[in-house]
């Protein structure tokens, strides 16, 4: 059985996967340049120099499009997994907001709101189980795992980081997936957070939290990793705990 459900999806990755809309090409080249620039805006030189910044607006163009395509990539096999077929696409106004608020703070502050996600059913695909139309739960679970993925691809370029101190890709690397988690993870639509959120409440504020505590260790301590770990988890279940008490209990 596990055999065949690996078959299957392999099948389904093969014929299904890759992207068959100009409309949705246009929608991911868009969104990983404007999110590029956004983070790449400040080089993080006292002086502007055009070669260093345009060497480091590239490396960063590298950095943001390993994170979005592993992000809508996770999401889509998943998708796949459950009968539905992954449409990314974009949103003008959360880019626009983007950057301009680059632009306004000299790329100190980056947005990274750059759009969301849409499951379309594939019939042929859905005979047995739930047939005939999406749920928060498919929703909700298939645009959690896309900030799960870059959460741990930002753990990874932290423990890549012990072994390749002061590595300035390694550092970019962990802090443009934990914003573009955490920023997605807003419940605004059409951002991955708006579908978690109306799935489950406290699941959203449970994993936000946990998020949220991951991006202030990893930014101001420099402690193991399964401590990391350990500790943002505990950070997420006191603001579950807050939030329930004072919110849900009510």
């Amino acid at each position: 059985m596990v055999m065949y459900s690996f078959k299957d999806l392999k099948d389904k990755v093969k014929k299904h996967f890759w992207v068959d809309k100009k409309e949705e090409i246009k929608a991911i080249v868009i969104s990983i340049l404007i999110l590029a620039f956004v983070v790449g805006f400040d080089d993080g030189k006292p002086v502007f120099n055009l070669l260093d910044w345009s060497i480091n607006l590239i490396i960063v163009l590298i950095i943001v499009a390993v994170s979005f395509l592993a992000h809508i990539t996770i999401q889509k096999i998943q998708a796949l997994e459950w009968g539905f077929k992954l449409e990314y696409k974009l949103w003008w106004y959360g880019l626009i907001i983007a950057l301009g608020a680059a632009f306004f703070s000299r790329g100190k502050i980056w947005l990274l709101i750059p759009g969301g996600i849409f499951l379309h059913i594939m019939p042929v695909h859905r005979l047995g189980w739930f047939r005939y139309r999406t749920n928060m739960m498919v929703n909700g679970v298939v645009a959690l795992l896309g900030p799960l993925t870059n959460v741990a691809l930002a753990l990874i370029c932290r423990g890549l980081l012990i072994f390749m101190p002061g590595n300035t890709v390694l550092y970019n690397g962990i802090f443009v997936n934990l914003w573009m988690a955490v920023f997605t993870m807003l419940p605004i639509p059409p951002l991955d957070g708006s579908r978690v959120f109306f799935f489950s409440r406290l699941n959203y504020v449970l994993i936000v939290g946990s998020i949220f505590g991951l991006a202030l260790l990893l930014k101001f301590t420099n402690i193991n990793i399964l401590v990391l770990i350990l500790l943002s988890l505990i950070v997420g279940v006191i603001i579950w705990a807050i939030y329930f008490w004072f919110v849900e209990k009510g």
